[in-house]
């Protein structure tokens, strides 16, 4: 975040934007990344292996992809204060 605000301040956009790109890309990698603690431990605790669960869940983070892109071009446009 310490490097989203300067951005925000450089490109001429809100802070608030800076702010909900970061909160969209902490919270959809955080459920793929095997850096994820409380990833690998429920995926352990559960028995299923990474691949498999990257199989399963990776339409579900391409459309959340989606979904915080369509919300940030949005914000962009209609100049969130």
């Amino acid at each position: 975040m310490l490097i989203m605000a300067p951005f925000a301040d450089l490109f001429a956009f809100e802070r608030q934007i800076a702010v909900l790109a970061f909160q969209y890309g902490d919270g959809i990698i955080n459920s793929i990344i095997p850096a994820s603690g409380m990833l690998m431990e429920a995926l352990a605790i559960a028995g299923i292996p990474y691949g498999r669960w990257i199989g399963f869940v990776w339409k579900l983070i391409a459309g959340c992809l989606f979904i915080a892109a369509t919300a940030i071009i949005i914000a962009l446009m209609i100049g969130i204060k």
